[in-house]
């Protein structure tokens, strides 16, 4: 999550009196934007604000906001609007939101990790992570979300390479080697993203739930910025693949496809929110990024990482072992050596890049800004190694 959602100018003020908080937007900058179902029919919402006692303000939580009554009519101090007309989604009702001192009970504040008791006692989060956990699911779920858009697309397209003839022999598009070298990768990242999605989704639920089951905080914590990490990786890689695939299925039926009889039009409008929505692609990609260079400098201090970056320990025999150069053949194992391999470089050179720079006297941010398109692209192997091997285990366990 964004450094900017510390900012957030949403507030919960707690009233010891009535023992109800009061739902605040500060300002015009303050109000919600772009939320689901908000805009004509949302009768509450979960709205993140920062929590102020004595005006204190400690950080963010998660508070049930009444937002309808049951004829539609909005409760005391709320007020809600449409966005308006949208590129795509039409059939979604996205909207604003503004509160005037809207007051809830003390008990519609979401106290699992935290808590502020009848008489204003406040117990903090022990991470201010925790806050942001429930977005994970989002990221997690576009996993699926991705090949789903993607096989309507291709389905159509190969469809129409199926029954399209040109040439000399009158023979069909699919015929064509550039027809297929265009369109086939697209279908074999579409199962591969799936099996991707429909594991990871697996995991997070597993794991989640034991940590839940235990109340274990510290087993939370760790799974969350693993799940952060990889989610916020696959989300942008993958999302930015979807769109650049969607073009290339559209100029593969050339003019055809610019008729919204085709349906290609609607589904790419309908994807565009996915490069932005849920998490700009480029601040997401940065997030894996920073948890990718601290893990990478923890092994290269000789600590051993765990979870989805475990490999990162073993990054001197990985260096050291065998490199893909075209002819060592297109086996899968040998493909994700090369990935594992790639990251791994790309990741250290990274680390010792920033180290000189904070070294030489720039900020964090300076040193930061100055790497950040290579910062970007050295997730990339690491989101490609991920889904590969994740791909293969699960074709192999079925």
């Amino acid at each position: 999550v964004s450094k900017q959602s510390t900012g957030i100018e949403t507030t919960a003020t707690y009233d010891r009196t009535s023992r109800e908080f009061i739902i605040h937007t500060t300002s015009l900058t303050g109000t919600k934007w772009w939320i689901g179902l908000a805009g004509h029919t949302a009768t509450h919402t979960l709205a993140l604000s920062q929590l102020v006692i004595d005006n204190k303000t400690l950080g963010l939580h998660w508070f049930l906001v009444p937002l309808r009554n049951r004829d539609g009519s909005f409760k005391p101090g709320v007020t809600c609007g449409s966005v308006g007309a949208k590129a795509g989604r039409h059939g979604l009702d996205n909207g604003w939101i503004q509160f005037s001192n809207v007051r809830i009970p003390r008990e519609n504040m979401l106290m699992r990790w935290s808590e502020v008791t009848p008489d204003g006692d406040y117990t903090a989060l022990p991470n201010q992570s925790l806050s942001y956990s429930s977005l994970l699911v989002e990221r997690i779920w576009l996993m699926l979300v991705v090949p789903l858009q993607l096989s309507s697309a291709i389905t159509i397209s190969v469809r129409y390479g199926a029954v399209r003839r040109q040439g000399r022999s009158n023979q069909q598009l699919l015929d064509y080697q550039t027809h297929q070298t265009a369109l086939m990768p697209i279908i074999a990242a579409i199962f591969a993203f799936h099996a991707t999605g429909r594991s990871l989704i697996k995991s997070w639920k597993d794991t989640i739930h034991s940590a839940l089951e235990s109340s274990n905080k510290e087993s939370i914590l760790n799974a969350s910025s693993q799940y952060h990490s990889i989610s916020s990786g696959l989300k942008a890689w993958t999302g930015w693949f979807g769109a650049e695939s969607l073009e290339t299925i559209r100029r593969s039926m050339g003019g055809h496809a610019y008729s919204q009889y085709n349906a290609i039009s609607v589904i790419t409008a309908d994807y565009g929110v996915i490069t932005t929505g849920g998490g700009d692609n480029i601040v997401l990609a940065q997030q894996c990024a920073s948890h990718l260079v601290k893990s990478m400098r923890s092994a290269m201090e000789g600590k051993h990482v765990t979870g989805f970056v475990s490999y990162f320990s073993d990054y001197e025999s990985i260096l050291s072992g065998r490199r893909w150069d075209g002819k060592a053949g297109f086996e899968p194992e040998i493909i994700i050596d090369a990935f594992r391999w790639l990251s791994v470089s790309m990741l250290m050179r990274c680390v010792d890049r920033l180290s000189r720079d904070l070294t030489s006297g720039s900020s964090w941010e300076d040193a930061w800004n100055f790497h950040q398109t290579e910062l970007v692209e050295s997730t990339r192997p690491h989101c490609c190694y991920f889904v590969l091997k994740t791909f293969l285990d699960d074709s192999r366990a079925e």
